[in-house]
Order: C-alpha cells, then structure tokens, then sequence
C-alpha cells in the first residue's frame, strides 16, 4: 500500500470491522482476539485494503447497554471493552501481515468526564476546553460541576473561552476548537498513538467521527499530523515518533435532518455541503448522500433517484475520488441481528416481510457500491456474520470481483436505466479505470425487472442479443464482465473526476459518428502510446495519439476495429504523423 492521494484513482477497500453491539455479542473485551487466521483469509478474499477499527479509548456507556467507545473517557487508557492495549496492537500488526492497513476512529468532537461531567482525565484538560455553551456550563442543569479557572466568577459553571464551532451534542462535552490548546491536546494524541515509546500502535488511517462538531480547520489540523510526520517531531519533541504517513482519511458529515428523507432537492443541498466541507481537504467524505438515494430507491420504489441527470446522484457523481460509499454503517443499520442496532437510516425490514427479502435488499445496494465510484466500504456484519441467502459469501465475491476487474474511485459510469415504471431496474455500464482504458467493459443490475447487457450502443432485445459473462448474481442483482466493453464515443456519458485521463486505446471503434474531447493529461507511467482522441465523421477516422519517444526513427501506426467487428491488420491501419513534442509530459511526443 502507498500514501493515498486524493487527486488520483484509488483501488482501495474499506471495511468497517464492528458494528454497534459487538461488544456484547462476541464478549466484552474479547473483540481484537476474535480476529483468527480464517476471519483474515476472508478479508483477503474480499480485496479489503484498509480496517476501520472501533474507537479504543476507555469510555463511557453510551446508551446503558452498550460501550462502543464513542463516549471516550480516558483517551490515553486503550483497555476498553473492545479489549487490551497489548490486544489492539497484536491485531493491527496482524492486519499489517495480511497486507490490511489499519484506520483509527478518531472521536474528537466530545469527552466525558471520569468522575463528572468536566473531570478529564488520562491525559488531564482543564475543565474550560469544553464550549461555554455545553450543557454542563448550565448551572440550571448541572450546578457546580465545572469549575472557573479565572479568578472572578463567570455567568456560566464552565467560563469556558468560546461558544461551538459546529453542532452541539447532548450527551458528552463538546470541546472547544476555537482554543488552540484543544487542537494541540489532540495533535498531541495523536502523535502518541502511533509513537513507539508511547502507545505504538501502527495505524495507518483516520476515521474522523462527527465533523460537523468542528470547523474545517480544525479538521486539516488534525488530518495533517499523521500526512506529515514531522509535525509530531514539532508537537511531541523527543518521542519516537512514527514515520508511517497517513495512507487513508475520511470523514462522518451528516446531519439528522436527512435520516428519514427521500426528497431530491435536500439531497443536493446537503451535497453542496460535504464537497464545500472537503474542498481542500486532504481527506474523503462518507458519501451519505448515495446511501440514502440506495434506501430511498430500494424501500419506497423509487429506482429514479438513482440518476441525477444521467449521473449518480450522490457524491460519487461530483467528487468520486473523495468518496467513501457504503450500504450500511453501525448508525444506519443493523447491528448482531437483523431489525437491531441504531438503524437510523435502515432499509425497510417491514416492508421485506421475510428475512429473505431483506437479505436481497441489502445485496442489491452492496451490488451498487462495490461495482460502482468512490471508495467502497464494507459493512461487518454483511460480510461475517449475514448468512441468509448467502449474503456474507456474495458480498465476499462482490469484493473479489471489484478488485479483480479493476474498478477504482474514478470508473466511469453510462446508466442506461433507473426507474421503478415497470419493475423497478437500476442498470448501468462501468469502465473499471478511464486512465487506462475508454472500454466500459462491466455491467451491473439491480431490481427485480429484468435485462441483460449486449456491450453494444444497441440494447439487447432478447436472451440471444446478451453478452458478457456472469461474473456474481444473487436474488435481483447481477454482474457482468466483457473483454472489450462498449467503447466510449462520447465523454458526457462517462460519471467521473474532472480529472479523468482520456482514452489509451491504439485500436478504437469505427461504429459511431461522434467525436471524443482529448484531455490533456499525461499517459500512466511505462504506457509507450496513449490515444489522446479521436474522431470518426462522415467515414473519416482521425486522431491523436502521445507516443513515448524511444527511438528517433519509428513508425506509429493506428489499427482499428471496423464496423462488423473485424481487425484485419492489411487493410484496417492508419500511419501516424509527428505532429511536435509534448514537454510537459516528459520525454513524449504528439502524432
């Protein structure tokens, strides 16, 4: 695994390896030694790249029954119910073994006391990092708890510097990230995690819980100290530090006002608001945005929301690679069983009737996510323990499939329907990388309609006109794949980043009448020619083409598919000419 870069296409997997009541249903403190040689192999086999643990601070009990860690305590006292410290750090080396990186929850937003509602302890914080308009300031609410650091009484317990930079939360103090002690203090945390003379726990990630608590520049502040190592060596001098830059970032921004709505226009609204938060951040987003178009479309019928005008409506169809996509989480979900957990956002188990049912609900959305845009994360339940209808076995073959096909952050997208009218049917074309290939050479289905793909411009009609190869399938969902795909002929079809590289095929299709747009970008490393565009009109093929320059003297030439399909070398072959250097590329010309 590499540094992650956000401006460029990513193969990763994510997998959130615990839901909400895990603790309970594997055993308080027995969670990180479950993790056995066989539960690794399946991670393996589903391409995961990355494990997005549980908090590991000490905590409180969130809701009298379960202790998740997302109310911590004593942040430096990693024995929580999830296990040791000694116990995490066996488990993230492990993963590390397995070619897993592991990413930290970080729950940053809020603390609670270990005596009181202002007693922090483990490491020690003065009372007054909390808001001065937290609940606990409140003497109506909770008289004297919070004591006055300065010497003249204050109209509130806290007499804390600053209101809330973000939303409030009613149940742990919110921290002050207007004081740049608070900043620091967790910088500072951070930095110990990972150093090797403190808690050395080798993570290589961040999971950043409840970003609307806290600005967007407390956030780069806190995503920048694990990017560039030498911010600890600043921050906690003389400790040794780890050198491991940070591979992955993401970030939880949504708010409760979209839990139970399907209304289109909220929707970009909130949209608008994740790509503003994440502008300029070095970090990806939760794209809540296609969850919740997934159980809309899913539970109420209403296939539709699954194109904003030809694209994906969620973040995936603005800022792909910056998106995290999943079907489900340990808030939106279910937890050990079906129907339990928070369930705050669910698909409708009510309205399944069955349990199969529900099972093919939420393989249909898994479908859409690991065959789609953004980065894919995976739900623990769906893959370890969700066994109706085989769903943990097809969500592990769902994985298998994206990182054999080579899907990535940037594929492209070409929907070729999304309605509920008669049946409902959401089908799409994928090109898995358009950096390599302009081929979409993957198709999907989800619904209970009926279709297949031809991999042509022309839709198949019946059984005969079906291509491809069935590569996974489950009740209402299917994945094809095709050695060539349907060549792209026209770039507003194509659902992916502004920076997309254009077309690197040598052999392109004479079928069509459009025009390609070149974009000017350089070819992948070790690609010796790359199709920049091209163009077939009025029975004229023309183009461009980057060409690496090996040899002074050579001859390019362009052999091309005609329109029955035949590669005959004679007499399908156009002779490429200089056309001038590309200095910007390096050591390429244009032809």
């Amino acid at each position: 695994m590499s540094e992650q870069q956000w401006t460029a296409p990513s193969s990763a997997i994510l997998f959130q390896g615990f839901d909400w009541t895990l603790t309970t249903t594997v055993g308080s403190g027995q969670y990180y030694s479950s993790w056995t040689p066989d539960r690794f192999n399946t991670l393996v086999s589903a391409g995961v790249d990355y494990m997005w643990l549980p908090p590991p601070a000490n905590s409180g009990v969130f809701d009298q029954s379960t202790n998740a860690g997302y109310l911590p305590r004593e942040l430096d006292n990693l024995n929580s119910a999830w296990g040791t410290s000694d116990q995490l750090q066996t488990l993230v080396n492990a993963l590390s073994s397995n070619g897993i990186g592991s990413v930290y929850d970080a729950v940053f937003n809020h603390r609670v006391g270990a005596t009181d509602w202002c007693s922090f302890e483990n490491p020690n914080w003065p009372s007054w990092y909390t808001t001065k308009d937290d609940e606990a300031c409140d003497h109506t609410i909770n008289p004297g708890t919070c004591s006055n650091p300065f010497s003249s009484p204050a109209s509130n317990g806290c007499s804390a510097y600053n209101t809330d930079s973000g939303e409030i939360v009613p149940y742990a103090r919110d921290m002050d990230f207007k004081n740049p002690d608070v900043i620091t203090a967790y910088q500072k945390y951070q930095c110990n995690l990972r150093a090797a003379d403190s808690h050395n726990v080798p993570y290589v990630g961040s999971r950043f819980d409840f970003v609307r608590g806290y600005s967007k520049q407390a956030l780069q502040s806190f995503a920048a100290t694990w990017t560039d190592t030498s911010t600890c060596d600043t921050i906690a001098p003389g400790s040794k530090n780890s050198a491991i830059q940070q591979q992955f970032c993401v970030v939880e921004n949504w708010p409760s006002s979209i839990y139970k709505t399907c209304d289109v226009l909220t929707l970009q609204s909130f949209l608008n608001e994740i790509v503003g938060y994440i502008s300029g951040v070095n970090c990806a987003a939760f794209d809540f945005i296609t969850k919740l178009a997934l159980t809309c479309a899913i539970n109420n019928n209403q296939f539709e929301l699954l194109s904003a005008n030809g694209k994906p409506p969620g973040l995936i169809g603005t800022m792909p690679l910056q998106s995290v996509t999943f079907a489900d989480n340990h808030d939106t979900g279910d937890s050990g069983i079906f129907g339990d957990g928070q369930r705050l956002m669910p698909f409708d188990l009510k309205k399944a009737g069955n349990n199969a049912t529900y099972a093919s609900m939420l393989l249909m959305a898994n479908a859409y996510v690991l065959t789609h845009p953004g980065i894919p994360s995976i739900y623990y339940p769906h893959l370890m323990t969700f066994q109706t209808l085989g769903m943990n076995t097809l969500v592990q073959k769902l994985g298998h499939v994206r990182s054999q096909l080579g899907i990535k952050s940037n594929a492209g997208v070409r929907i070729v329907t999304a309605s509920s009218a008669s049946g409902n049917l959401y089908a799409a074309y994928i090109n898995p990388d358009p950096s390599v290939s302009s081929a979409f050479t993957v198709a999907v289905k989800i619904g209970d309609a009926d279709w297949c793909p031809s991999f042509t411009e022309t839709p198949a009609k019946s059984g005969s006109d079906c291509a491809g190869t069935v590569v996974v399938s489950g009740p209402d969902f299917a994945v094809w794949s095709h050695p060539q795909g349907v060549i792209s002929t026209t770039t507003s079809s194509i659902v992916a980043s502004s920076s997309t590289p254009a077309k690197t095929s040598t052999a392109t299709s004479a079928k069509s009448a459009s025009t390609t747009t070149a974009i000017s970008l350089p070819p992948p490393n070790g690609m010796q020619v790359k199709l920049a565009s091209y163009s077939y009109v009025n029975g004229v093929l023309s183009g461009q083409l980057e060409v690496q320059n090996l040899d002074y003297q050579k001859v390019v030439t362009v052999y091309y598919e005609d329109g029955n399909g035949g590669w005959n070398q004679a007499t399908n072959n156009i002779p490429a000419s200089y056309n001038g250097k590309l200095p910007q590329f390096g050591n390429y010309e244009l032809w």
